[in-house]
Parts: structure tokens; C-alpha cells; sequence
């Protein structure tokens, strides 16, 4: 929080002195610290002028860009130096990527297995959304699906939905995913699956918006980040069956031989990992907090944005892409795929000079489910 407070009062001393230093900063910061212990009962330490001359010189160059061109130029070109703090409220962004896995895990004789048995597989991955302002996992989607659209879409339908089925699916586990309800924006980078159009309209559909990091560029979305580096060295770490992130680091075992662990065993074990050890610990980061306490105090003060009627009985709709077809007599053709329904053709008889009585094709808009 107080890094927090000294990057916010560079910024806003910008205009102010045509020479800032590391005095005139420290100061100010000092100044809302004590209005912040006084006014939300905290105990902040007030900046020490070490801590202050180390933070003004890490923002040196974005200052003196500032000074000649403004913050915005300043921004574009030095990118998240001064810019990136975390907001004051639960859901008001959430950071999203997928991670690839390093584990080979077993299939097994679970319903899952014998599912993805079937199917041509690639390497196992995780899509997981964060919420920002309190450190909570608050989605995610493990598959083999890679970096593709479906992961990224059943990762936000994951998140948004209230969790009640970890109570029945893992009765072992003490406690429950919190995170729910609808952003106000998500943050993620210029993958293809992400600055696609049919992205854009799927968070549309349920009134969330986006924001795009730059490409290549970590540190525009450092939460996230920061929340894989710790997943695979806490969580994975001691997994039989990882295979590292290169062959240095996976040394002399051999995770074909040693894989061990079911897919279902694997989600099982995610669950418990995420609600009682990675949500209860505390962090550096968010003030020697836990991401489970800050989110309950963050509901307290902000009701999450739940799905209305009309978007929870068509949640799928999350999970699907709108095409342009045309519907004839034998229904619809797109991809290879074939549709037919007597409402699709009362739908064309009553299209107006689409329709069937001038024998030509009906052009409709379709929403095809990623899932089937």
C-alpha cells in the first residue's frame, strides 16, 4: 500500500514542480499515509527517504519522459512503471492467460479419462482469471485444448458462476471457491484467441469489457504472472510426472516413467490446493493479507454483479461463437455441420422476402456451442 501511495503521488506531482525530487515526494506521501491510518483505522508505516529515493530512481526515466511529453506519452513508452496498482474494490479487474502444465499426468478409468482417451490430445494447460484487488483465483479451466477460444471462454463462464459444486463433487475439501460475479473488466494479452471478435462478443453478451496488455510485455499484466510462477513451483514442484519447464531444470527424472497421478486426481488436488493453502496464505503483496480475507472484505463493501435470469439460463451462450449462415429447405450447413428444426423453418416463413414462399435462402445469425 505504501509502494502504492508513492506511485500514485509521482504521478499526480507531475505537473506540479518543474523540478521533483525525492524530498517533495516523500513528504506528500507521508502527508496520505497518516490520512489514510486516520481515516481507515490502519497502522501504515510512513516512507522511510531510502524507500523513497529507490522508487524515484526506478521511475526516473518514466519522469522525465513525463515532464517533456505528459504521462500519457510516458506510459506508451515505459508501459506499466507508475501505472499498474491495484484497484480499491473486488471485481473491478480481473487479470486472464493460459499457462501450459509441466506434468504428464494419467488418464485413468475416470469418466474424464476415457473422454479425453478418445480425443487427439496436446499439451496440458490451465486458463485461470484473478481478480486483482484481492489476490483470488476467481476462475479457471484446465484442458488439452491449448491456448484456443474455448479455454479462455469456459475460464470467464467458470468465474463468473457461483461454485456450489465443490460442496458435492470434493466433500474433503474444508471450505469453497468464493470468487463469483461479473467484472468490470478483464486485462489479457493479444493472443488471437483473445483480440478475436468472437471474444469481444462473448463478454459482451454478459456486460463485461476488456482491456488489452501489450504484446511480449509480462509486466503488463504482472498479477497473473506472478500467481503461474507460484503454482508451479509450489503446486507442481513435488509432483511425480513433472517434466520441468526446460530439460535443465527436469535434471535426470523421467516423468513417463514416473507419472503417476489421474486427471481427476489432478483436479481434485487443484481444488484443495487453491481454497486451503494458496487462498489462506499470506502475502507479501497484498499487505500481509490473505486472498481469502481481502475478498470477504471486498464483498462487504461491493456486492459482486451476479448473472441476471436471462444470462444464467443461457450461460453456455459464454461458451460460443456467432456465424452468418443461410438456412434453405434442408436447414442449415456451416463448417461441415448440418441443422435441422421445425422451429428453423418457422423461423424462414415468416422472414419476410427471405422466406420460403420466394423460394430463396434465409441469412440468419447463428451461435454455435464450442462444446458440441
Amino acid at each position: 500500500r505504501v509502494l502504492e501511495t508513492i506511485a500514485t503521488t509521482i504521478r499526480e506531482m507531475i505537473g506540479e514542480f518543474a523540478h521533483l525530487g525525492p524530498s517533495k515526494i516523500r513528504i506528500r506521501v507521508n502527508e496520505k499515509i497518516r490520512d489514510i491510518n486516520r481515516d481507515e483505522g490502519l497502522s501504515l508505516p510512513e516512507a522511510c527517504p531510502t524507500l523513497v529515493n529507490d522508487e524515484f530512481n526506478r521511475f526516473d526515466a518514466w519522469i522525465r519522459k513525463a515532464q517533456i511529453d505528459g504521462p500519457h506519452e510516458a506510459d506508451l513508452e515505459f508501459g506499466s512503471v507508475g501505472k499498474l496498482t491495484r484497484p480499491k474494490k473486488i471485481n473491478l479487474l480481473w487479470e486472464m492467460d493460459h499457462h501450459v502444465v509441466d506434468l504428464i499426468p494419467i488418464l485413468g478409468e475416470t469418466p474424464l479419462g476415457r473422454l479425453l482417451s478418445t480425443s487427439a490430445l496436446g499439451r496440458f494447460g490451465i486458463t485461470v482469471a484473478y481478480d486483482v484487488y484481492s489476490g483470488y483465483p476467481v476462475g479457471f479451466y484446465p484442458s488439452f485444448e491449448g491456448t484456443g477460444l474455448l479455454p479462455a471462454l469456459m475460464c470467464v463462464s467458470h468465474a463468473v458462476q457461483e461454485k456450489t459444486y465443490v460442496a458435492t463433487r470434493f466433500p474433503h475439501i474444508d471450505g469453497a471457491l468464493l470468487g463469483h460475479g461479473k467484472p468490470v473488466k478483464i486485462r489479457y494479452d493479444r493472443a488471437v484467441e483473445f483480440v478475436g471478435r468472437q471474444m469481444a462478443l462473448a463478454l459482451g453478451r454478459v456486460g463485461i469489457g476488456f482491456e488489452l496488455a501489450r504484446p511480449s510485455i509480462p509486466d503488463d499484466k504482472p498479477y497473473i504472472e506472478r500467481h503461474f510462477g507460484t503454482f508451479t513451483q509450489d503446486f507442481l514442484g513435488w509432483m511425480k510426472g513433472r517434466t520441468g519447464s526446460s530439460p535443465r531444470k527436469r535434471g535426470a527424472a523421467d516423468p513417463m516413467a514416473e507419472a503417476c497421478i489421474e486427471l481427476d486426481d489432478f483436479v481434485a488436488l487443484l481444488h484443495e490446493y487453491l481454497i486451503t493453502v494458496y487462498a489462506r496464505r499470506k502475502q507479501a503483496g497484498l499487505d500481509w493479507e490473505t486472498p481469502e480475507e481481502r475478498w470477504l472484505r471486498g464483498i462487504r463493501t461491493m456486492t459482486p454483479r451476479l448473472l441476471n435470469p436471462d444470462e444464467q439460463s443461457r450461460i453456455d451462450v459464454l461458451a460460443s461463437v456467432e456465424v452468418e449462415v443461410k438456412a434453405g429447405r434442408e436447414g442449415i450447413r456451416w463448417g461441415n455441420k448440418f441443422y435441422q428444426c421445425d422451429a428453423l423453418q418457422e423461423i424462414r416463413k415468416t422472414s419476410g422476402d427471405h422466406g420460403a414462399r420466394r423460394k430463396r435462402m434465409t441469412p440468419l445469425t447463428a451461435r454455435v456451442p464450442l462444446r458440441n
